[in-house]
């Protein structure tokens, strides 16, 4: 739905009905019923108007969590890479301080072993 739908609105165009104008054979209960649904026209006629208005919008609130939700799941997908990247790091940082451990370790046995340290 577009807004051009919602500023075209439904319109009645009414003729006035006189109850004289009525044909004399209609019995009162249909000249009420004539006469009533004119009011009750008019009364559909605005409720398909409130109805057009608030479609549209719910349509253009549905188009704003539409582009948030875009924009959020595009910060998300940002963070997940970022957060590969920095496991991918991580990784590397823990291979390196084994590696450092056990040059440590090696070093340590070798000045044990030649009687520098207990």
């Amino acid at each position: 739905m577009n807004r051009r739908n919602a500023d075209n609105p439904v319109e009645l165009q009414v003729t006035h009905i006189d109850p004289t104008i009525l044909p004399a054979n209609f019995s009162t209960a249909y000249r009420m019923i004539v006469l009533n649904n004119l009011s009750d026209m008019g009364r559909v006629a605005g409720k398909a108007n409130e109805a057009a208005d608030d479609a549209y919008q719910s349509k253009t609130r549905n188009d704003e969590q539409d582009r948030v939700l875009a924009t959020q799941a595009q910060q998300i997908n940002a963070v997940s890479i970022q957060a590969s990247a920095h496991q991918s790091e991580i990784q590397t940082l823990e291979n390196g301080l084994i590696a450092a451990r056990q040059r440590i370790n090696a070093l340590e046995e070798a000045l044990r072993s030649h009687g520098l340290i207990d």
